[in-house]
């Protein structure tokens, strides 16, 4: 992988060419998980993909699952989501947008769901 130390900044917001940047470019070189779990990592990423392969199918419904969230992050967390190939939006005239998984969102919805099974077992275990 090829760095670009002539830019300024990277997508990220990172110095190129500061050592967190190039750290992160290391992990990412030596194993793809670490680029992975960078990528799904924002906050409400994974809790808006969920809520979607759970049948929260609308903007409002997803406002409603997390009233926290502005809309504003909604919004980007939908684009990034889309762009990534995760989910789809049906745009039919005379209704609102509507929400759902591609089969590659919901592979990565078993994958995660399996991470966080594994999470709350080393929780209990740690709690007991």
């Amino acid at each position: 992988m090829q760095v670009d130390t002539h830019s300024k900044v990277s997508g990220a917001a990172r110095k190129l060419g500061s050592a967190n940047f190039l750290n992160q470019q290391r992990l990412a070189q030596s194993c793809v998980a670490n680029e992975v779990i960078g990528r799904i990592s924002l906050r409400w990423k994974m809790s808006v993909l969920f809520a979607i392969g759970n049948g929260d199918r609308t903007f409002a419904e997803l406002k409603r699952t997390h009233p926290n969230l502005s809309d504003h992050v909604l919004a980007s967390r939908l684009r990034e989501l889309r762009r990534e190939g995760l989910i789809a939006k049906d745009e039919q005239a005379n209704r609102r947008p509507v929400y759902t998984a591609t089969d590659r969102g919901s592979s990565l919805l078993k994958i995660v769901a399996a991470l966080c099974a594994w999470g709350e077992q080393e929780r209990e275990a740690r709690l007991a």
